[in-house]
């Protein structure tokens, strides 16, 4: 087994033991009765061969107290091997590592990937760091790391494949659907998972939900998967095309309508083009949105780095002999103390200008880092807001000075 640089032979060393021999009939019922004594010890088979004829012998931890209803058998004190396979990722990696430095634990798992998020004292023990975990963690099949931060429309990072397989296209289980996608062309976190629970027993199955960042799905589909109308939209085209595979992997194919637009445009296109009788109720088959539903009732913008800056568009695009009942918001943002949801909520004000607030129900969903909180915005759309005329909107702004506060770059 190839470690690079560092030999096994520094995990090999003896470990005492004690070893009881009972007769094999009652193996079973003494491993129950021993449970709690058993040696613990990684990949080792607590049930060793023993030289006398009709028994076994278990591993118990030298330090076990043996009950006196077996203290008819033969008890003794005896050295157990341990090398290499006997030590957890965690294990090893604290003998491979420079004693003080901190062990590389907390990774994302995308499906058969690790991503990996390293220090800059950890980056350059990264090829190491890959093929320790790959050893030690059977359904890691590839180990990347991020090599710069999120710094594009797309959502994407540079990474680097440390170890294993090469290919980055992976399934990933999230509620009752399956998402395809190469993790090196989208954007996907698996510690969203709860947060989108959360949003979805909200939402009722005979809802329309408008998702406007979708990426390739896990929010949009599940939500169709659950009875609701789905009108998709996402500005990358590999997350577009994963997001059409997956609809039609999960079965929900007839209930979303896919878009690849800017979403400012693609909200703009929903809230503005008049509508027609539809000709099919499929909405894989319908690219027009004169032929989408003329509402929705919930608007999904999960893109933390500035999707409340598209929110601007609702002001004042609503038509009242349309909209009977208004939409509920869920926008995500970042601040950069905890509690301090509040700073997204000083924002809107800056975008629609003066309008209650008390409507909003703000959710600290998640601590990025120590200086880094992701939140929530939920809300129905205010109706001095909806149906604000344009002149209205105008004046309002102009009274209202507009001092961008500055949102935290996504992780």
């Amino acid at each position: 087994m190839d470690l690079g640089d560092f030999s096994l032979d520094k995990f090999n060393s003896e470990i005492p033991a004690k070893c009881i021999s009972i007769p094999q009939e009652r193996i079973k019922s003494s491993l129950d009765d021993l449970k709690s004594l058993l040696l613990n010890l990684t990949k080792q088979n607590c049930i060793i061969q023993s030289d006398k004829p009709g028994f076994k012998n278990i591993l118990l931890a030298p330090d076990a107290e043996i009950p006196s209803s077996y203290s008819i058998y033969e008890v003794t004190e005896i050295k157990v091997q341990k090398t290499y396979l006997n030590y957890t990722y965690a294990e090893a990696m604290r003998i491979l590592l420079p004693e003080n430095m901190t062990i590389p634990t907390g990774f994302e798992t995308i499906g058969h990937i690790a991503h990996f998020n390293l220090t800059h004292e950890q980056f350059p023990y990264r090829y190491l760091v890959g093929k320790v975990l790959i050893n030690k963690t059977p359904n890691i099949k590839t180990v990347v790391c991020k090599v710069s931060k999120i710094d594009n429309v797309f959502r994407t990072f540079k990474m680097e494949i440390v170890a294993g397989n090469p290919d980055c296209y992976t399934i990933v289980n999230e509620g009752s659907c399956r998402f395809g996608f190469d993790f090196q062309e989208v954007y996907w976190n698996s510690k969203l998972s709860k947060e989108r629970d959360r949003v979805l027993a909200s939402i009722d199955p005979k809802d329309i939900i408008c998702d406007a960042f979708a990426g390739v799905g896990p929010f949009a589909l599940r939500a169709a998967k659950k009875g609701c109308k789905v009108i998709a939209n996402d500005l990358n085209p590999s997350s577009y095309k994963y997001l059409i595979q997956n609809s039609a992997r999960n079965k929900v194919k007839t209930h979303v309508a896919g878009f690849n637009l800017d979403a400012r445009e693609f909200l703009k296109k929903f809230l503005q083009t008049p509508r027609q009788v539809p000709p099919t109720e499929d909405l894989s088959k319908i690219q027009d949105f004169s032929y989408l539903p003329s509402t929705f009732d919930h608007l999904y913008m999960n893109l933390p780095m500035d999707a409340i800056e598209f929110l601007d568009i609702l002001r004042g695009s609503f038509d009242r002999t349309i909209w009977t009942k208004l939409p509920t918001v869920h926008v995500y943002g970042f601040a950069n103390e905890s509690n301090s949801g509040y700073i997204l909520t000083d924002r809107l004000l800056q975008i629609w200008g003066p309008f209650d607030t008390s409507c909003i129900q703000i959710i600290q969903v998640r601590d990025v880092s120590p200086r880094k909180f992701m939140y929530c915005l939920e809300f129905i759309v205010p109706e001095t807001i909806a149906f604000t005329d344009e002149k209205h909107m105008r004046v309002e702004l102009q009274d209202f000075p507009i001092k961008k506060q500055k949102l935290h770059e996504q992780e």
